[in-house]
């Protein structure tokens, strides 16, 4: 019984320095999200880009006298990216927009949905939510109507409908100046410029004064 013990050691040993080896290159190239608990999902990319097309929306109520103009915003941490404004498009917006949200480090399995309505001084929350990119990352297509909460109540907003898929790129791979951190006006600022240089009747982008962002009253 001792002899075949310790002929077993061997073995044991070499298995553990194989998975030694696989799991040291696996944590410098991807994100554990761990398993075992039902919500794991393995190694993810630790970078890339979540490419959103943002069809349109069904909101539940125009708030304020005028029709709304809404847009929406995605976020995660610092990087942040928005679409054009949907003029007039009050309760039932169209965008039929696609961006590109370039994300350097993962930080979170998650990203942040707002859609707001651009106004004269300051913009409007309408509703918001955070949806899970783990499909995404593993390659999937997302596509789905979203539910959003606000004022109405949770998941009482309203539906969005987005379109997500993620692509695996490298620091190195992204456009100059996606990977540096901006505040939330920056990409609307140059929405806003090229909007100036591209008018359309439709469309219109918002102004740097989406950094203040008000509840619906």
């Amino acid at each position: 019984m001792v002899t075949s013990l310790a002929h077993a050691r061997p073995a044991v040993s070499h298995c553990s320095a194989v998975v030694l080896v696989v799991m040291f290159y696996t944590e410098h190239n991807a994100v554990d999200t761990g398993s075992g608990d039902g919500g794991g999902s393995g190694f993810l990319p630790k970078s890339g880009v979540l490419t959103i097309h943002v069809a349109q929306a069904k909101l539940a109520k125009n708030y304020g006298l005028m029709r709304m103009a809404p847009y929406v915003r995605v976020s995660q941490g610092t990087h942040v990216v928005s679409s054009p404004v949907s003029v007039h498009g009050a309760k039932h917006p169209f965008w039929n927009h696609t961006m590109n949200l370039f994300i350097p480090a993962l930080t979170d399995l998650s990203v942040k949905v707002e859609v707001l309505s651009m106004g004269t001084f300051s913009d409007r929350l309408v509703g918001w939510t955070d949806i899970s990119i783990i499909p995404a990352l593993q390659g999937k297509r997302m596509e789905n109507w979203f539910h959003l909460s606000g004022k109405q109540g949770v998941d009482k907003e309203g539906v969005l409908q987005l379109t997500m898929s993620f692509q695996r790129a490298q620091i190195q791979d992204f456009p100059r100046g996606a990977t540096t951190p901006q505040p939330f006006g920056y990409t609307c600022r140059l929405h806003n410029t090229m909007h100036q240089l591209h008018s359309t009747t439709y469309f219109r982008f918002p102004k740097a004064s989406d950094t203040s962002v008000s509840l619906p009253a």
